[in-house]
């Protein structure tokens, strides 16, 4: 079973649980749900400190020191993680007054605590990215498959069934990647804190960045919630779902290409750099189109036939946001280049300028034309974003400069 094969299965599941969620959820259900979603992705984001971004990288470029490395960055992720979930299951109790509202902030900060104990980076580095798609995608079996049962019991509980079972089993899950991994980790045990003030030194501006990241996505969906209600927030939210498969297949090509792009940006010949950019910008292009294409046919024939006649709503915002996924998968390939060739500050004034300008942008345009206007904020400035990351990569990489 090829690692490929592995993760659209994968990703097939995820559309599933959404379709099953979507479909037997009232919408302000369904809107609840996605709230938890857009804390959790919130949490996850500021934990990671800007690791996922550049943990591979690291791992490549930094090949002697490199389980050090690995374990002091998931010990700093799962510690900051945690103050983070706190942080915000303490502001739900404070700060909201609806009790969904509550229970949904705690349950999702728990499961983004957990999540981001994850050891995908050391099998990427390693080679062994199929056997972690095949752990994910059996723990992604278990998700459907609990949110089926809950489906079935059909009470207020179910909820918090399905959201309790995935929590064990990533749980579970995550054991058995460290498991699998311990015995390689070990000599990175005995001296982590060199590593970590290495992380906080290099990491700060990637981690400014990725704040700046949540203001364009996150934020934006935040403001959608607050200006236009839960229901409207799940009509909004399906339409960013139904893009999960295009945004799989992109972080598939990005999670392939990422140490061959750490890699790259050590050569000192420009040209060998540019002909590889240029090859990796047209694959993210032909694979996605490959699925807006069809997408952009089939998916309001889907809605009007699966789900109920609210979330034909969404088309719009959908019709959008396949702008806004094209220009992300070239996105995903400059970002990685950028953050390869080390310009960390330019990564941060470039997500920080434009994540504050969807804000601005969203709150003039939403109230004239509701969730479109803030989908229509988001492509624009992830839009203005490429042009400077594409600018900026082909430029420092003609220079041939080699990173150290």
């Amino acid at each position: 079973m090829s690692f490929s094969f592995v993760n659209y299965l994968t990703a097939g599941f995820g559309f599933l649980a959404t379709v099953i969620l979507a479909r037997n959820l009232s919408v302000e259900n369904f809107g609840y749900y996605s709230f938890g979603i857009v804390l959790f992705n919130m949490v996850s984001q500021i934990g990671r400190f800007g690791s996922e971004k550049t943990l591979v990288r690291d791992l490549v470029q930094l090949k002697e020191n490199s389980k050090e490395y690995f374990v002091s960055t998931s010990l700093a992720r799962i510690s900051l993680t945690g103050v983070c979930a706190i942080a915000v299951i303490l502001y739900a109790f404070l700060c909201y007054e609806d009790n969904i509202k509550i229970y949904v902030a705690c349950t999702f900060c728990v499961l983004a605590s957990i999540i981001n104990a994850s050891t995908r980076a050391w099998f990427d580095v390693n080679g062994r990215l199929q056997q972690h798609a095949i752990i994910t995608l059996v723990e992604r079996t278990i998700f459907v498959s609990s949110i089926v049962v809950a489906i079935y019991l059909g009470n207020s509980t179910a909820l918090l069934l399905f959201v309790l079972i995935y929590c064990f089993v990533r749980i579970a899950s995550n054991l058995l990647q460290w498991k699998l991994i311990f015995k390689d980790l070990v000599p990175g045990l005995r001296n982590t804190r060199p590593s970590i003030i290495y992380l906080v030194k290099k990491n700060k501006w990637i981690w400014l960045a990725a704040i700046g990241g949540m203001l364009l996505i996150q934020g934006n969906q935040l403001l959608v919630e607050s200006r236009l209600g839960v229901a409207e927030l799940a009509v909004f939210m399906f339409a960013f779902q139904i893009l999960q498969l295009v945004g799989i297949l992109q972080n598939q090509i990005l999670r392939l290409s990422t140490p061959q792009i750490a890699t790259v940006a050590k050569l000192t010949d420009h040209k060998d750099r540019l002909h590889f950019y240029l090859r990796i910008t047209l694959l993210s292009v032909a694979t996605s189109l490959l699925i807006l294409l069809p997408t952009y046919f089939l998916v309001p024939y889907f809605i009007d036939y699966f789900l109920s006649v609210d979330y034909i709503q969404s088309i719009p915002i959908f019709n959008i946001l396949l702008i806004y996924s094209l220009i992300r998968g070239l996105s995903l390939i400059n970002e990685q280049f950028i953050i390869a060739l080390r310009l960390e500050f330019t990564y941060f004034g470039l997500y920080i300028f434009f994540g504050v300008l969807s804000i601005l942008l969203s709150l003039y345009l939403v109230e004239y034309y509701g969730g479109v206007g803030v989908a229509m904020a988001i492509a624009i400035c992830q839009g203005g974003s490429l042009c400077v990351q594409s600018i900026v990569t082909r430029l420092y990489l003609k220079r041939g400069l080699r990173v150290s």
